[in-house]
């Protein structure tokens, strides 16, 4: 039971925080009740890391013939480091948030909401059991959804994000079809030991869950949330990423690993590339959500499933250092560089060993393509580190103290699960190319990006104005737009069709053509029959 306290303490704060709306009493109580809550959180899951809990099941009743519903939770090497980078993320994010309340209408509510969403992640990342992890998921997507709904005002996003909404939920179907396949092979799907059968599904589950397989953005950003649009976001990543850690290898044919490399390689690219051209770091978010997805998922192909931890760290702790620097001072600026460097892969960093899953067992073009992905993802985050937006001496006395504490320990938190978190994590890596491409990375930002305006290519009208559209065109290809259009022509050609219908049938010879009809089916019927 040890093991459900973390989750818990948030769910049992979050329901307590919406009880107490009811009374009188002043904000911030209500902060200080969501900064213990998810501090109690923490705490008790970084004591996981010396003392592991004993793994927790629980059966429900049968619903058909040898058949019952189990509800397994276990903290082990791979989930461990996404429930401490989650609990981090979220006590980090309600101490920060009070610098926020006045830029994004903080409020009990939204306090509420992080705690409840946070107690859902941690039950999704800590599930071994189909049915714990569907309802996990089923929780966050729903919340995310509503979320969606309330602060989005385009009709036609909205429609992007249910569509969004119905790819993942086609992800957690692929998890019932791994665990029905599963069981025809006579055993029950245990995610704490994926059976190699098994493997493929729950691949396919996390590559529709994180918007990679097939290419898909997850949903559009709109707006500049910090705090409880991190939460949400990341929250969905971080419970689906845990699954790949436990792949077994290999995951799939071998014939077959160079066309799904490919694939990724196209998302590496397109994703990279328009998180580097994002108007600003929470726009581009998704982007940075789907290129770190990719990474992992690449490790996952080339058989090395552990390496695609340090990705999902880094997706979760290095994202959440800079969607949180809202506001910038210049003596600041190494907090966002300690998160770039988290992801770096330079020797004995966090990523050093995720970056050893793209160079083994040899070289190949998907490690050349991944090279050139990352670069492009390292100048994105270098430019959007420099970015001048608010002002650091406009936030209240007490933010500007948290504001600083909250990034130093989030990087911390990413350099502690980095040294300790997982088997092999604190490893040189490929130590010579990761200097040289970062290296790269660093003095094309220098030379390129902060001085493009001297360089008469990249400021030609006509370059830029043929490759905005030849993005957009991408990004509406990739956003799934061409389908909600497909889907809205239908629809009208449908109903086009059944008014027609209806008025040849209300009209004076309708008993007569609803005649003719039957006549015709019944005569396609019997044909089909004789033949």
């Amino acid at each position: 039971m040890i093991i459900l306290i973390p989750a818990a303490i948030l769910l049992i704060g979050g329901l307590a925080t919406i009880v107490l709306q009811q009374t009188h009493i002043k904000v911030g109580y209500f902060w200080f009740l969501a900064v213990g809550t998810s501090l109690s959180a923490f705490i008790v899951t970084l004591f996981f890391h010396w003392y592991p809990p004993l793994p927790f099941s629980y059966a429900g009743k049968d619903l058909l013939q040898n058949t019952s519903l189990l509800f397994s939770l276990q903290i082990d090497l791979f989930s461990f480091p996404y429930a401490l980078s989650l609990m981090a993320l979220g006590f980090i994010v309600i101490l920060t948030d009070l610098g926020r309340m006045q830029e994004n209408g903080s409020n009990p509510w939204s306090w509420a909401s992080m705690l409840i969403i946070l107690g859902t992640g941690y039950l999704a990342i800590a599930s071994i059991s189909p049915m714990m992890l569907i309802f996990s998921w089923t929780i966050i997507d729903l919340i995310e959804l509503v979320f969606i709904v309330r602060t989005l005002d385009n009709q036609k996003m909205i429609l992007e994000n249910i569509l969004a909404f119905a790819a993942r939920v086609a992800g957690t179907m692929m998890v019932v079809v791994a665990s029905v396949y599963t069981r025809s092979l006579g055993q029950a799907l245990n995610l704490g030991h994926v059976l190699p059968q098994a493997g493929l599904f729950l691949l396919l589950a996390a590559g529709l869950r994180l918007g990679v397989i097939p290419l898909h953005l997850p949903y559009g950003e709109a707006g500049s949330r910090r705090g409880l649009g991190s939460i949400v976001r990341l929250v969905a990543p971080a419970s689906s990423l845990v699954l790949l850690g436990r792949l077994p290898s290999p995951i799939i044919l071998p014939q077959w690993s160079p066309w799904l490399l490919f694939f990724l390689g196209i998302t590496m690219l397109y994703s990279s590339t328009m998180w580097l051209m994002a108007d600003n770091e929470i726009q581009g978010r998704p982007y940075w959500i789907i290129t770190l997805s990719a990474f992992a998922i690449g490790c996952a192909v080339r058989s090395q499933p552990s390496a695609s931890i340090g990705w999902g760290v880094g997706l979760i702790l290095s994202g959440a250092i800079l969607f949180l620097y809202s506001s910038r001072k210049i003596q600041f600026v190494f907090f966002p560089l300690l998160g770039l460097i988290g992801i770096s892969g330079i020797a004995f960093t966090p990523a050093a060993n995720s970056w050893q899953g793209y160079f083994l067992p040899h070289f190949d073009g998907g490690s050349f393509i991944f090279l050139i992905s990352h670069m492009i993802l390292i100048l994105g985050y270098l430019r959007h580190t420099f970015r001048s937006e608010g002002s650091f001496d406009d936030m209240p006395r007490s933010a500007q103290t948290l504001l600083p504490l909250g990034l130093i320990l989030l990087s911390i938190v990413e350099w502690f699960l980095g040294v300790f978190g997982w088997p092999g994590s604190f490893t040189p890596g490929n130590w010579l190319l990761s200097f040289l491409v970062n290296s790269l990375a660093i003095l094309v930002y220098f030379g390129v990006i902060r001085f493009r305006e001297k360089i008469p290519l990249l400021t030609n009208p006509f370059i830029l104005r043929y490759g905005k559209k030849l993005l957009e065109f991408i990004t509406s290809l990739l956003s799934l737009r061409w389908l909600i259009n497909a889907s809205l022509i239908a629809y009208q050609i449908l109903q086009q069709i059944v008014i027609s219908l209806s008025l040849i049938l209300e009209g004076e010879g309708g008993i007569l053509w609803a005649m003719l009809l039957l006549v015709l089916v019944i005569s396609l019927v019997r044909t089909r029959g004789e033949n």
